[in-house]
């Protein structure tokens, strides 16, 4: 490891100058890194299958998060015409194109390790998803009768009209949209969430 450049008036150690951007990292962009480091493990052929499958979804939970979170306020300091540099001399307009491209390439790699990889070694060991439409009649008719036993009892349409308040959406929470009739046949919209165990 080469020495810090000295001082040629004290003969100590210079210090990083920390007026230069390059002598800083991106907080967003550090963060993606630590994400994919999270990936990397679910790459690791020495874990065990379901330990990888477990880092892969936090990995994707993470993403959310990030989401939420750091673009969102980035986007808001952005469109509020905010042109002040990060540390490292970025705009928000950069700093978002920079989190486009990093994350563009990670979410390609979470797919391609998630189809070439984690799924095929789960159909190996026994495990496989599948549509509904490839399932025998038997398949059906079990999951047709745990629909009805587990699901169906806490599945609560709230309906969506002009007079009441759009219903409240968690964050991180599986919505379908769904239109009913009713007795007389007029369509109503009401949103149903998909209970946290079903997804």
């Amino acid at each position: 490891m080469s020495a810090e450049p000295a001082d040629p008036k004290t003969g100590a150690p210079k210090l990083p100058r920390l007026d230069l951007p390059e002598n800083f990292l991106n907080r967003e962009l550090s963060w993606i890194d630590f994400n994919r480091r999270v990936l990397e493990e679910a790459r690791n052929i020495r874990h065990p299958l379901l330990e990888r499958v477990k880092f892969l979804a936090i990995s994707d939970a993470n993403l959310d998060e990030f989401f939420m979170v750091r673009v969102s306020g980035l986007m808001d300091t952005y469109e509020a015409g905010v042109v002040t540099r990060s540390p490292d001399g970025r705009t928000p307009f950069g700093e978002l194109n920079a989190v486009r491209e990093a994350l563009r390439k990670m979410i390609a790699e979470q797919q391609s390790l998630m189809h070439d990889s984690i799924l095929p070694s789960l159909a190996a060991g026994g495990v496989r998803i599948a549509a509904y439409e490839r399932l025998t009649a038997a398949e059906k008719r079990d999951l047709d009768e745990y629909f009805d036993r587990e699901m169906f009892p806490v599945c609560t349409p709230l309906a969506i009209d002009p007079v009441q308040a759009f219903p409240f959406i968690s964050n991180l929470s599986l919505n379908l949209l769904v239109a009913l009739l009713d007795s007389e046949g007029t369509r109503h919209l009401a949103r149903l969430k998909v209970p946290p165990f079903a997804r």
